[in-house]
C-alpha cells in the first residue's frame, strides 16, 4: 500500500463560523478533493458545495458530541472523501488522515456521498488501523443505520470508539 504512505491532497476549509464556534468545539473541515485539471471555477464550485455539506451536518455533529459527552476542547475533523475518485485513493487518503490523527485527542466525522464506498475504504484499512493510536480519536459515524454494526466493528478491531447516527 504504497500509496497509504501519502496524505494525498488534503487541506483545511473554513466553515461557517456559527455552525463551529457556537457549539464550543474548534471546527477543521478537511477537504480531499482536487482534480489536477480542473480550473478556479470548478474547485470553488466544488469547495463550496462540501462546505455546504458541512455545515448541513454540523447540527448533527453537535448533537452527537453533545450526547455522548465529547470534551468541549475536543477537535471536530469533518473528512470529506471525494466519491469521484478510486477506491484505492479514497482508503489512502484516509489513512493519511487517520495517520494525523493518532495518538491526539481528535475526533473525525467522514463526509462522504456514498457510504458503500466510505466502508471499502475503511474495510481496506483495517489491518493498518491496529498500528495506529486512535483511542482518543472517535469517529462519529452519520449515515446508514444498516453500516453501525459494521462500523463498530471496525472501531474495534482497531481500538477507536465509534459513535453513530442514523440520518433518515
Amino acid at each position: 500500500m504504497e500509496a497509504a504512505q501519502n496524505l494525498g491532497i488534503c487541506y483545511p476549509a473554513q466553515i461557517a463560523a456559527s455552525a463551529a464556534t457556537s457549539a464550543g468545539w474548534q471546527v477543521r473541515l478537511l477537504n480531499t478533493t482536487v482534480a489536477p485539471d480542473s480550473t478556479d471555477i470548478e474547485k470553488t464550485e466544488g469547495d463550496r458545495k462540501i462546505k455546504l455539506f458541512a455545515e448541513n451536518l454540523m447540527p448533527t455533529v453537535v448533537h452527537m458530541a453533545n450526547f455522548y459527552h465529547l470534551p468541549l476542547a475536543q477537535t471536530l475533523n469533518l473528512v470529506y472523501l471525494d466519491c469521484t475518485r478510486s477506491l484505492g485513493e479514497c482508503a489512502a487518503t484516509l489513512l493519511g488522515v487517520l495517520r494525523s490523527l493518532s495518538g491526539k485527542n481528535e475526533a473525525w466525522v467522514p463526509l462522504a456521498a456514498s457510504h458503500s464506498m466510505l466502508m471499502n475504504a475503511l474495510r481496506m484499512l483495517a489491518p493498518e488501523l491496529l498500528r495506529l493510536d486512535l483511542r482518543h480519536a472517535p469517529l462519529l459515524y452519520i449515515g446508514d443505520y444498516a453500516n453501525f454494526a459494521a462500523v463498530r466493528e471496525l472501531g474495534h478491531d482497531g481500538q477507536m470508539p465509534v459513535f453513530c447516527q442514523a440520518t433518515y
